[in-house]
């Protein structure tokens, strides 16, 4: 559990929790009640979701170790007293500050609620008109000039943190980044260091960058939140910009705006606007017309023309955050594109004429009946509680039928022991509602696919392999024939949306896919089509609108048209194995590169920034994160000589090296560690769930794990509670984790279990 439960009451009662509405590195905003007012509010929680879990039972938030305790108590501190400081700005374009206080371990400010949605949302689909995002900018101009007035900084401006409030005006939120200045213009507060992708300047990239008061940083993000209203396109990142100078701008826009978009986005610092006047002295009134300008007759701009930049575009991002908007593919991208990418234009769907005539055919039937009910007397009642009594018959009828295969999930007795005796296997239910399952084919053979939670079989067992739904799809391979394995991707309707063509694949993340074919990969899209050529030795999945790949002794991100941009390291290519990989729940890349017949890992994040511990080791390595607990508490494998250790990202070791003589880090629910010849498991806290007093160990499932005693082999739990008796083959046993239950067949018998060791009948 992250977020705090739909109804909890917050300060006395005084609140209530409706939903989650946002969430980021550092905070989960939600919508609330003010109770005693009947009103609807925006409450923001402090929550360092890297560092942060909450406890289920009573919402209090809690730590894993001292040096994360002591981290986030240092950012809490200074949320409160950033959102104290948020509070005493009074301007009509900023967001109202309504209370402030501390409870389940944490803290907590509410604010003002506007239901109009962002200019992010509003610019999703189609650039807005140049009048439209004039109006917008010049509002949020003028809560800048007043923060600016305050010796504050705001450092994180763009379209999703502009809100549109009931009568259309534009009100700036999030100061979670923003940053205070004495007189002098130094600076006096520590927020966390974030950066949003293609709003941020160049110096926003930089140590100390914007350790002194300067409001050129923000008028260079208020450029690029109007590049992004009047073009619909996610600006270039500064670097790009730097380099390459900014894409040609729409002819159809004014050169006024043009100007202002030109000038503020400057990489220098110097060339820019120096202060919020001379921004707005850009956009005279006098030839932009905007619909806030009462005595001047508005004119009517057509959409800007959606162009394609000559750089690279990223997402907009938060640091550490997922990403607020999707890049786009459209006009005219420097890789070919499938169709399916494109938005088709939608098209009202024609009268159903079978419709049509069923509601005039009941029209009709009311009225006759109706007639009827003047007419009869009591043979009429009669007839009518007759007929009542059909129809509540027939509802009850239908109502079990919608219960039954719509709304019902629960398999009796009867349908899992046929899941049992169809299947060799099962594993757990995903979001999707599917359990990946497995069909004997001959005595070593296994083939793959996916049930439904009525055990209908929605991806057909016949692949060789099948991996998880990343973004609707997932991970299939067929053999065409000896040691000839082909990879493609299925939905979740068990359809082959990408046939089996590739030699190797990646899962799916931000809308694209690594894929192999001969000794290069490529990247694809949704549709099958190929985004980036086939170029390079190794590739990771995209996170954050970049991904790490190899190639030509060198190691560095690309962007989603493949293009470079950020270089990151070299390696010696004289037929050594070198690759990158992406944990994909907190986005940090990893690679390896050889050396001279020596190995070098690193782990970075996805601007390059590396974690620093890695130098430490021979060796690391992410483990395999497929539970909520190993997203919420990341961990590494660590190796030195032949000893391990697990460390998280401030390098402690969570698990000593040494304390363990041997181990196995590509587990998917735990970590298999031994002692003294003998095994047993940790979780990714480092608590030994399962001892090591078994020959053998490994987890199954979050709650289930196969053990080995003088070559016999039962199941135990979490609790290291016997479920099956060590006294069977391997083979005996087929695990239902889905349906948890257990299948053991031998000597002729099959008993079946529950996951708490019970035996049932059939």
């Amino acid at each position: 559990m992250t977020s705090l439960k739909v109804g909890t009451l917050l300060e006395n009662g005084k609140y209530r929790i409706e939903k989650v509405i946002g969430q980021g590195g550092f905070g989960m905003t939600y919508l609330g009640e003010q109770v005693n007012l009947g009103r609807k509010v925006a409450i923001k929680e402090f929550y360092m979701k890297e560092y942060c879990n909450r406890d289920e039972g009573n919402s209090k938030i809690y730590t894993l170790s001292q040096g994360s305790s002591e981290l986030v108590e240092r950012f809490r501190v200074k949320f409160v007293k950033e959102a104290r400081s948020l509070a005493r700005l009074r301007h009509p374009n900023i967001v109202s500050i309504i209370d402030i206080f501390e409870e389940n371990d944490t803290a907590y400010y509410v604010m003002e609620f506007h239901a109009g949605g962002s200019l992010a949302e509003k610019v999703k689909n189609a650039p807005l008109p140049e009048a439209d995002a004039v109006k917008y900018i010049r509002q949020i101009a003028s809560a800048l000039e007043y923060v600016h007035s305050k010796q504050m900084m705001h450092l994180d401006v763009k379209p999703a943190n502009i809100l549109l409030d009931g009568e259309g005006n534009a009100i700036l939120i999030d100061f979670g980044l923003a940053k205070q200045y004495d007189n002098d213009g130094r600076q006096t507060s520590t927020t966390p260091i974030g950066i949003s992708h293609g709003y941020a300047p160049m110096e926003q990239y930089k140590n100390g960058g914007v350790s002194e008061f300067s409001p050129v940083s923000d008028i260079y993000s208020l450029g690029a939140t109007l590049y992004k209203l009047v073009t619909g396109l996610t600006p270039p990142e500064a670097n790009d910009v730097f380099e390459a100078g900014l894409p040609d701008l729409p002819a159809t826009l004014s050169p006024q705006v043009c100007a202002a978009i030109e000038k503020s986005m400057q990489p220098r610092r110097a060339s820019r606007p120096q202060n919020i006047g001379e921004f707005l002295s850009l956009l005279s009134e006098k030839l932009v017309h905007s619909k806030d300008v009462a005595d001047e007759e508005i004119v009517s701009v057509a959409p800007a023309a959606k162009v394609q930049p000559s750089v690279p575009l990223s997402e907009e991002t938060a640091l550490g955050t997922p990403a607020d908007e999707e890049t786009r593919f459209d006009g005219n991208a420097p890789r070919k594109e499938s169709a399916s990418l494109k938005d088709e234009p939608y098209v009202a769907p024609k009268p159903d004429p079978k419709k049509v005539d069923d509601a005039r055919r009941s029209a009709e039937i009311k009225k006759v009946m109706q007639q009827k009910k003047t007419k009869s007397g009591c043979g009429g009642a009669i007839v009518k509680i007759f007929v009542t009594l059909l129809v509540l018959a027939g509802l009850a009828v239908g109502g079990y039928f919608v219960w039954k295969y719509f709304i019902n999930d629960e398999l009796s007795l009867e349908e899992k022991m046929a899941l049992m005796d169809k299947y060799d296997q099962m594993l757990h239910f995903d979001e999707n509602g599917l359990a990946m399952v497995s069909k004997k084919n001959g005595e070593y053979d296994h083939k793959y696919g996916y049930i439904d939670k009525k055990g209908r079989e929605v991806v057909t067992c016949k692949y060789e392999r099948v991996g998880q739904f990343h973004e609707g799809l997932c991970r299939v391979a067929i053999e065409q024939g000896s040691s000839n394995r082909r990879c493609g991707f299925v939905d979740t309707n068990g359809n082959e949306v990408i046939p089996c063509q590739f030699e190797n694949a990646e899962d799916f993340s931000d809308g694209m896919a690594a894929v192999r074919k001969g000794d290069k990969w490529g990247y694809i899209g949704k549709g099958g089509n190929l985004i980036i050529d086939y170029q390079f030795k190794s590739a990771s999945n995209f996170h954050n609108g970049r991904a790490l790949v190899a190639n030509e002794g060198e190691i560095y991100f690309i962007d989603k048209y493949g293009n470079q941009v950020l270089y990151v390291d070299s390696y010696n290519e004289r037929g050594e194995y070198s690759w990158v990989n992406i944990h994909d729940a907190a986005g940090y890349f990893h690679y390896a590169k050889y050396e001279d017949d020596d190995r070098h890992e690193r782990i970075i994040d996805s601007n390059g920034y590396e974690l620093p511990f890695a130098y430490k080791y021979d060796r690391v390595w992410f483990l395999d994160y497929k539970t909520k607990e190993s997203r919420v508490n990341l961990v590494f494998g660590a190796e030195r000589g032949n000893r391990f250790a697990l460390v998280d990202v401030y390098g402690n070791e969570v698990v000593p090296m040494g304390k363990y003589d041997n181990y196995d880090g590509d587990i998917a629910f735990g970590f298999e560690v031994g002692n003294n010849g003998k095994t047993g498991f940790l979780n990714f806290n480092g608590n030994e769930i399962i001892p090591c007093e078994y020959d053998y160990a490994w987890m199954i499932s979050e709650n289930m794990a196969f053990v080995e005693q003088n070559g016999k082999y039962g199941l135990v739990n979490a609790n290291n509670k016997i479920v099956v008796p060590i006294e069977y083959n391997r083979e005996d046993i087929h695990p239902y984790i889905g349906i948890e239950m257990i299948k053991v067949t031998s000597g002729g018998n099959t008993l079946y279990y529950d996951f708490e060791g019970n035996q049932v009948q059939r």
